[in-house]
């Protein structure tokens, strides 16, 4: 099992964030770890055209544990979330970023 665990932090406007990291664009979401109040940690961040729950969402498929089949009993069993799997396979998370933009509609003018 890792020593690594998820914190709570709470994320309103980044301001304590002490690393390059770059706000993201408008129609962007990523994730990436970085210092935050003295700790390292994955940090997310969504733009002004992402929803809050599309953030919410990347942190739990990533930091929450697996939901995985148990069947030894009728209750549910939890494994490692997607962060702890990679550190016991030998990844080094301070490498990990992640960002996807939204789709461009038709006629929005993006570039």
């Amino acid at each position: 099992m890792s020593d690594w665990r998820p914190s709570q932090i709470p994320l309103d406007g980044m301001a304590n964030l002490k690393s390059r990291w770059s706000n993201p664009k408008p129609d962007e979401l990523k994730m990436a770890f970085r210092k935050f109040d003295g700790q390292h940690d994955m940090v997310f961040g969504n733009g002004s055209e992402c929803c809050r729950s599309d953030r919410a969402l990347l942190n739990y498929l990533t930091c929450s544990p697996r939901l995985e089949l148990n069947l030894e009993g009728n209750y549910p069993k939890f494994g490692k979330s997607l962060m702890e799997e990679l550190v016991d396979r030998g990844y080094d998370l301070s490498t990990l970023k992640f960002s996807i933009r939204k789709k461009k509609e038709a006629g929005d003018g993006r570039s």
